[in-house]
């Protein structure tokens, strides 16, 4: 085994606010914020792959599952629960709110051996039938997966925390970045 392939675990001022949605569209107001950032919505019926859109109400369709809105520095996720559906807001950022957090990113291939090019958009596809559609305005670079020398690559923050036992866990995880890397590298 390399160590210098080992991932390195760094500490990093962050903060989490967790809130209970009586209603989904009330999420609208407190994502003006994130207008422009990377979205990933699983819903019952579908994926959205797009970048956010306050004035877009697709996104807060009563079939949503999960929905991921982020960029480098901050992730909503609006998960749906037993009871309705709750927003976690978590920003790495220093101010009054914030707190010291452990943490090591990692990059996960998804999804799509095969890619090809539709007019407005890149399907990212397995043979076995599933797929995801990128609009060329979301991931630009997303053209060169037709080529099959290149993976679409989700790169993700992990957070650390710790068990009463003093055993370390992942305690939190947030979205970074989508983007497209070579194979092999």
């Amino acid at each position: 085994m390399s160590f210098s392939k080992m991932r390195k675990i760094e500490t990093i001022k962050s903060k989490k606010e967790v809130f209970e949605l009586e209603k989904l569209e009330k999420a609208k107001d407190m994502l003006k914020e994130y207008e422009g950032c990377l979205l990933i919505g699983w819903y019952e019926d579908r994926i959205i792959f797009d970048r956010f859109d306050n004035q877009k109400d697709i996104y807060f369709s009563q079939k949503l599952i999960n929905l991921r809105i982020f960029n480098q520095e901050k992730e909503a996720f609006i998960y749906r629960h037993t009871n309705g559906f709750s927003l976690r807001l978590l920003e790495d950022k220093e101010d009054e709110k914030s707190s010291d957090t452990e943490y090591f990113d990692a990059e996960q291939v998804l999804f799509g051996t095969n890619a090809e090019e539709k007019e407005e958009f890149i399907r990212v596809f397995e043979d076995r039938g599933f797929y995801i559609d990128i609009p060329k305005y979301v991931l630009q670079d997303a053209i060169k997966l037709k080529d099959e020398k290149h993976y679409l690559v989700l790169k993700t923050r992990n957070y650390i925390g710790y068990l009463p036992s003093f055993q370390a866990s992942i305690e939190d995880v947030r979205f970074v970045d989508i983007s497209v890397k070579p194979k092999g590298g």
